[in-house]
């Protein structure tokens, strides 16, 4: 639908947006479903039988939703600048973790640990500032 509506210029550029995105999350959970079961499989946790079954679903899914994301691809600054503030957040939460994880095993200060939280955080609200 997302094809045809772009196509006939139904979707505007936020609707296109969300629609590679969320193509995109679809891809992204497959391909985590996909990486479980290998391991399931690893440690014959489940029959060969049933994770090759569940595998061509989720290789299914993944391409659907890989072919979606070619499709439905907005060539749009926006797409830039939203992709980057993604990045970005995802990047500076993960700092957030690794920096609470130092902490509780004791290598880092407390005063360390709430100055870089504290610029960490300043961060994470420009950027969601940024969004508004």
């Amino acid at each position: 639908m997302a094809p045809l509506a772009k196509w006939l210029s139904i979707l505007g550029k936020k609707e296109e947006l969300e629609a590679c995105e969320l193509a995109r999350i679809q891809a992204m959970l497959t391909q985590s479903a996909l990486d479980e079961i290998e391991h399931l499989q690893k440690h014959h946790i489940a029959s060969k039988e049933t994770l090759k079954q569940i595998t061509e679903e989720y290789r299914a899914l993944k391409e659907k939703a890989e072919k979606e994301i070619q499709d439905n691809k907005p060539q749009t600054e926006l797409l830039s600048t939203e992709e980057s503030l993604r990045v970005q957040r995802y990047l500076l939460n993960l700092q957030k973790s690794r920096l609470l994880e130092a902490y509780h095993k004791g290598s880092i200060s407390r005063g360390l640990f709430e100055k870089l939280n504290t610029e960490i955080d300043a961060r994470l609200l420009n950027i969601d500032n940024m969004e508004s």
